[in-house]
């Protein structure tokens, strides 16, 4: 392995859908450059075929498993990638990090804040560090929206925010719906503090979101995230007394990975724009980097990491929230 990575021989990959072979193995074997060949991958999955294929695109040696529990008794392991469907990450990645095992653990971390709090307790009891993959926190135009919503002089006066799908028909968006409710609060580096939820109907019976509140700062706050609508987009507008900032997220439209924006206004014009790098998928939209910070920190034996189980608290109660359709959501308790 080569640079910040050096120390790195072994690492279990759990779960081997889209998101591992699409996104998380292009990002480590560019991460690794020629020496990948020196890694070992221990990919774990139910379905073998898919652990296997993951095994057989990796160019170092690698092993398939079929459950996580066999990681740990069978093999020495530096880190896991816990990247299995929504729902089970919290399940999957507890016993990992009680065994202290440094964990990347894909969103929603957890099904609730009891088994996320599971989560944070398993981690700081063996000191080890546990990570969420908030990606879009990586992504280079959130990352300096971010620095510049803190360097706006006068403060900051409403967030306004939209995601979008086309065609969607999951029987819970309120996963998907997290993406935006943790960067929008994320980019404005304070939590939300209240919001009244609505839940518009959409065709084919589909539900779509529509939040409004405050910040803890008494910024005003309306997101609007919808399944069913005519584009595929994730945008958010930062507004300060005579500033905007305005936030488009990468996302991918039919296959093609769409850069991200940040635009900054003023009295209504133009002042700056500035675009994220052209790219493969699993680059623009924030894996690379996120994964490379993770393994870096494992490397230099870390304990801690900036978007730890706890900063998912807020994204994870409102995702709750939607799936309950309440009516009214408070930090207070949270």
């Amino acid at each position: 392995m080569s640079g910040a990575l050096a120390g790195l021989r072994h690492l279990a990959v759990i779960g081997c859908g889209g998101m591992s072979a699409g996104c998380y193995l292009p990002a480590l074997r560019q991460l690794c450059g020629d020496r990948a060949a020196e890694l070992r991958l221990s990919c774990v999955d139910p379905d073998a075929d898919r652990a296997a294929a993951l095994v057989d695109s990796w160019p170092g040696p690698g092993r398939v498993m079929a459950v996580a529990d066999a990681v740990l008794e069978q093999e020495r392991l530096d880190a896991a990638l816990v990247v299995v469907s929504a729902g089970a990450c919290g399940a999957v990645a507890r016993p990992l990090l009680a065994a202290g095992l440094p964990c990347l653990i894909e969103k929603p971390p957890a099904c609730d804040c009891v088994e996320l709090d599971a989560l944070a307790a398993a981690a700081a009891q063996r000191g080890v560090l546990a990570e969420v993959a908030f990606n879009r926190r990586s992504q280079p135009m959130a990352r300096r929206c971010r620095t510049m919503v803190g360097s706006v002089a006068g403060p900051l006066r409403a967030v306004r925010g939209r995601l979008t799908r086309r065609g969607r028909r999951d029987p819970d968006f309120s996963l998907t719906a997290i993406h935006l409710l943790d960067a929008a609060a994320w980019c404005a580096g304070t939590p939300y503090a209240e919001l009244a939820l609505h839940y518009p109907p959409r065709p084919a019976g589909c539900i779509a979101y529509a939040l409004r509140g405050s910040l803890e700062t008494g910024a005003s706050v309306e997101l609007h995230i919808d399944p069913m609508a005519d584009d595929h987009r994730e945008e958010l507008t930062f507004g300060f007394d005579g500033v905007d900032l305005r936030l488009e997220l990468a996302v991918r439209v039919a296959g093609q990975a769409q850069p991200g924006s940040l635009e900054l206004v003023r009295d209504g014009s133009p002042a700056t724009a500035e675009h994220d790098a052209a790219g493969p998928w699993w680059a623009v939209n924030g894996v690379a980097p996120m994964l490379r910070a993770f393994l870096a920190r494992v490397a230099r034996g870390e304990r801690s990491s900036p978007h730890p189980p706890a900063s998912a608290r807020q994204p994870v109660a409102l995702m709750n929230a939607l799936q309950a359709r309440r009516e009214h959501w408070t930090a207070t308790g949270v």
